[in-house]
């Protein structure tokens, strides 16, 4: 059975490992019963060239849902086997890549960032293709209420950032090449 845990902050779905692979992943459907956030809780091996082609998907991925997406798999050191793991971590909101684990680091990682639940929601408001898949839903999807007490216990609440916004969201940066984007 699909789940969206609904919390007094975000709702969430999770997938498990190659279900990003699938034509119509689960969170195509967890989406469609209003999760914010995907974690996808992996043990992908790593090969050459998958790096590239693992983080495009969950680009796009956080891009046609709207949604936070947060990817972990197994670190240096868990395999036994002939496989290899590197620690893959990622975070993407909407389609940007907000932070992403060192690859193949034999330390502990620890890698986090906030994703604005508020500015998702709005996006999905104002995009009527969206709302269009929203009202197409057809898959039995369970939802349960979760209180998440390690946010209240370390004192996090949704208002909390850690990252920076631009105080001038309407004017042009340059990048890189001095060009505007």
């Amino acid at each position: 059975n699909l789940v969206v845990f609904k919390s007094e902050d975000f709702n969430f779905g999770i997938e498990i490992c190659e279900d990003v692979w699938a034509p119509i992943p689960p969170s195509s459907y967890l989406v469609q019963a209003g999760a914010d956030i995907i974690f996808n809780l992996s043990a992908s091996n790593d090969l050459v060239g998958k790096d590239q082609y693992l983080s495009a998907l969950l680009k796009q991925q956080s891009a046609r849902f709207i949604c936070g997406y947060v990817y972990s798999s197994a670190g240096y050191g868990e395999s036994t086997q002939d496989l290899v793991y590197s620690g893959k971590g990622f975070i993407y909101e909407n389609g940007k890549l907000l932070e992403r684990t060192e690859f193949f680091d034999t330390n502990e990682q620890l890698v986090f960032s906030g994703i604005d639940v508020e500015s998702i929601r709005n996006d999905r408001r104002v995009n009527n293709t969206f709302r269009n898949f929203l009202e197409s839903a057809n898959t039995k999807v369970d939802i349960i209420d979760v209180n998440l007490p390690i946010l209240a216990e370390h004192n996090c609440h949704l208002s909390d950032t850690v990252r920076e916004y631009n105080g001038n969201p309407f004017v042009p940066e340059k990048n890189i090449e001095g060009t505007y984007r």
